[in-house]
């Protein structure tokens, strides 16, 4: 574009209307652009947040349990025979290995193992808790939540967990899954 007050291969500096609109459009089409792959990033990373939240406390209670069963013998519920079926159940009724002070197991004088007072394992209230003496909880959930514990042979219990968490604007998730353990001092 020619100044028509300037002399000949002198051109004026500045821009049209037009084109001050088109750089302004791209800017705010790339500004939106940014914004919407942003909030979409800290969506999806407070919906693995939960994700994980879960998954923790699922663990948890997996890790305490596991730890219960390795030096324990499980009375309740009782094994099943070839004439009844096996149930799930709530609680674990479990009875631990007395140990020694060196922390060796403490047998009879004809060779069986000796056993402390039995303890129970049970979910309640939306917390898996060890019920002694004292009350341990073990992992928290939620009350609407689901632990059972299934035991379908001699030397095996199974422990099935459900449960879902709520997060911002109804976006939910959840687990359904079972975790099985080898009985060992049955």
């Amino acid at each position: 574009m020619r100044s028509s007050n300037s002399g000949p291969g002198r051109y004026a500096v500045g821009a049209t209307l037009l084109e001050v609109l088109v750089v302004c459009g791209m800017f705010l089409g790339v500004t939106a652009a940014l914004l919407t792959i942003y909030f979409s990033m800290i969506r999806i990373e407070k919906q693995v947040g939960m994700k994980t939240e879960l998954d923790r406390a699922i663990i948890a209670a997996v890790r305490h349990l596991d730890s219960s069963l390795k030096s324990s013998r499980v009375l309740e519920p009782l094994r099943p025979d070839a004439w009844t079926t096996p149930e799930e159940v709530t609680r674990l009724k479990l009875e631990s290995l007395k140990l020694g002070a060196d922390g060796a197991p403490v047998v009879t004088s004809e060779g069986f193992p000796e056993w402390d007072p039995p303890f129970e394992i049970l979910y309640e209230n939306g917390e898996l808790v060890r019920q002694t003496s004292a009350r341990r909880v073990l992992a928290k959930l939620r009350p609407e939540d689901e632990v059972t514990f299934l035991r379908p042979n001699k030397n095996l219990l199974k422990m099935r967990i459900f449960a879902k968490k709520l997060g911002e604007r109804g976006y939910e998730t959840s687990r359904d899954t079972t975790f099985q353990f080898r009985l060992f001092n049955q």
